[in-house]
C-alpha cells in the first residue's frame, strides 16, 4: 500500500507546488483603485507601431497625475517624436518612429515634450496615421526638388503644402534647419516637423525610470518586482513577445522566428483556478480582441502569469 501512497503524495505536492498561491499572486486592481490611473483615458494606437510610446506616457502621465490629478496628458505621438530625436543625439542613428524603447522616450521628455492642449488635432493619438501620410507625400516631393539644387525653390514648396496640408507649427524653421531636416531619412523630418507642432513644456519633477535588466534588480525575478510595484499602487511596463503570448493561433514554426516586440502596461492581478493572471492595459487591445486569456474589453485583458512572463524580455516602472 505504501508504494502506492508515495506516487500519489509526490503528484499532490507536485500540484501544489506548480499552483500559484494567495501570497504569491495578491488580488490587485489599480484600474479600479488608483485615481490617478483612472483619469488618463484608454487609448488605441491603431495601425501604428508606438506601443512603447503608449505604454510609456501611461507610465509618465500616471506619475505627474499622483503629484497633481489636474495635470496635463502627455501625448504619446510627441513621445515618439521626443524618442527618436533623443536617439539621434545619443547614438547618432536615423532612429525609426515606429518601433523603439521607452527608456529613450523618457529621456526626451526630461528635456521637455508636447502635451495635449487640443491646437493641434494631428497630434491627436487617432490622427497619427494621417499625419504620417500627409508628411510622408511632403518629404518625397521636397526631397525630389532638393535633387534639382534649388534650395530655395524647396524651401517655399514645403512651406506651401504645410498650409496645403493643413499641418500647423509653432514656428518655421530657417533655412539651414530646414536642410538638416530632409539630410536624413523620414523618421528624422517627421520627428523635427512634430517637434515644432506645439510649444513644449518643461517638467519641474523629473521621474526615473528603472528596469529589471539594471544592476540593482538582476538579482530580483520579475514576478517580484510586479507583486512590489502593484503593492504600492505603480503600474509596470512589459515588454513581451506578443507573437506567442497573444495570437491563439501562432505557432513557432523554426528556430528562426523572430519576437516581436510589444509594450503594454501591467495594472492588476488576481488568482483564479489557482491560475496567477496579469491584468494588462494595453493600446493594441482591439487588434487583440480575442486572446489565448479571453476578450479585451475596455483597454484591458488578463493574461497568465507564467505564459506572460516566460515570454517577457523587460519590466520598466517609474519610481515614486
Amino acid at each position: 500500500m505504501q508504494l502506492v501512497k508515495l506516487p500519489l503524495l509526490v503528484i499532490f505536492f507536485t500540484l501544489i507546488s506548480l499552483s500559484a498561491t494567495a501570497e504569491d499572486c495578491p488580488n490587485i486592481r489599480l484600474d479600479l483603485t488608483s485615481e490617478s490611473l483612472a483619469s488618463i483615458p484608454i487609448m488605441d494606437q491603431g495601425n501604428s507601431y508606438l506601443c512603447y510610446a503608449y505604454a510609456g506616457s501611461l507610465l509618465l502621465n500616471d506619475y505627474y497625475r499622483k503629484i497633481n490629478i489636474n495635470s496635463k496628458l502627455i501625448n504619446p505621438i510627441s513621445m515618439a517624436t521626443q524618442s527618436i530625436l533623443s536617439s539621434q543625439k545619443m547614438y547618432r542613428l536615423n532612429s525609426s518612429i515606429w518601433g523603439g524603447f521607452i527608456s529613450h522616450s523618457v529621456v526626451g521628455v526630461l528635456k521637455g515634450v508636447c502635451l495635449n492642449n487640443g491646437i493641434n488635432n494631428f497630434l491627436e493619438p487617432s490622427n497619427i496615421n494621417l499625419l504620417f501620410e500627409k508628411l510622408t507625400h511632403l518629404y518625397k516631393i521636397t526631397r525630389q526638388e532638393l535633387r534639382k539644387g534649388k534650395t530655395m525653390n524647396v524651401f517655399n514648396l514645403f512651406t506651401e503644402n504645410l498650409v496645403q496640408l493643413g499641418i500647423q507649427v509653432e514656428s518655421l524653421p530657417t533655412q539651414d534647419q530646414f536642410e538638416d531636416w530632409l539630410s536624413g531619412n523620414f523618421n528624422h523630418f517627421f520627428a523635427h516637423i512634430t517637434d515644432k507642432m506645439c510649444v513644449k513644456t518643461d517638467f519641474i519633477n523629473h521621474p526615473q525610470i528603472l528596469s529589471s535588466t539594471s544592476k540593482p534588480y538582476k538579482n530580483l525575478t520579475n514576478e517580484e518586482i510586479i507583486n512590489t510595484q502593484l503593492k504600492t499602487i505603480n503600474p509596470v511596463a512589459i515588454n513581451f513577445c506578443s507573437d506567442s503570448v497573444l495570437n491563439p493561433d501562432f505557432e513557432i514554426k523554426s528556430y528562426q522566428h523572430i519576437c516581436s516586440k510589444h509594450y503594454a502596461v501591467a495594472v492588476g492581478q488576481r488568482l483564479k483556478n489557482n491560475t496567477c493572471q496579469i491584468l494588462m492595459r494595453d493600446s493594441l487591445c482591439a487588434k487583440y480582441n480575442s486572446t489565448v486569456q479571453g476578450t479585451c474589453t475596455n483597454g484591458h485583458y488578463w493574461i497568465d502569469r507564467k505564459v506572460l512572463l516566460k515570454n517577457t524580455k523587460d519590466l520598466s516602472w517609474i519610481e515614486l
